[in-house]
C-alpha cells in the first residue's frame, strides 16, 4: 500500500510570479505522481495507493488559482489510475483545513467559519480516512472529503 501526504507550496492569485504560481504542482501533484509510478512494481494486485488533494479542489477561495487547479488535477489523476491500475484501487483524501503543531489561529478561526461542523479537522480523522481508504477492498477512483463540509457551505 501506499500512502503520499501533502506538500509545502506557496498560495497566491493569477497574477503571482511563475514560482508562486507552479509551487503546489512542483511540491505537491508531481510527488504524488512520481510516488506512485514507482512504487507500482512493488504494489500487490490486491493493493491500494492514496494520494491526498484538498477542498479547494471544490470549492476554491479568491487569490488560489493555481491551488485549487492542483488539488483538482490530483482528484483526476486518482479516478485515472484507479482505472490505469485496476485491480490495484486508487482513490483520493480531500482534507479541509487540519489543526497541526504549526500555529495558524487565524486561518483556523476562518475556517471554522465555513464549516458545517464549525471546527477543524485533527490530523488523526485524516488518517481513519486513508485507513479506511487503504483497507475497503471495493472502493476504487473515490474522493472523500474529509472536511467538516467545507465543500457543502
Amino acid at each position: 500500500m501506499t500512502f503520499t501526504p501533502g506538500a509545502a507550496y506557496v498560495l497566491g492569485p493569477i497574477t503571482s510570479e511563475k514560482e508562486i504560481a507552479e509551487s503546489c504542482f512542483q511540491n505537491k501533484f508531481w510527488p504524488q505522481y512520481y510516488a506512485a509510478k514507482h512504487a507500482l512494481p512493488y504494489i500487490a494486485k490486491e493493493g491500494s495507493i492514496v494520494l491526498m488533494s484538498g477542498a479547494a479542489s471544490q470549492r476554491p477561495i479568491s487569490g488560489v488559482a493555481s491551488y485549487a487547479a492542483c488539488n483538482g488535477a490530483i482528484e483526476s489523476l486518482g479516478k485515472a489510475l484507479a482505472i490505469e491500475l485496476a485491480p490495484i484501487r486508487v482513490n483520493v483524501v480531500s482534507p479541509g483545513t487540519i489543526r497541526t503543531e504549526k500555529d495558524r489561529k487565524e486561518a483556523y478561526e476562518a475556517y471554522e467559519g465555513m464549516t458545517l461542523l464549525k471546527r477543524v479537522g485533527d490530523v488523526n480523522e485524516i488518517a481513519h480516512s486513508v485507513i479506511y481508504l487503504m483497507t475497503n477492498s471495493y472502493t476504487t477512483g473515490t474522493t472523500l472529503f474529509t472536511d467538516g463540509g467545507y465543500v457543502l457551505q
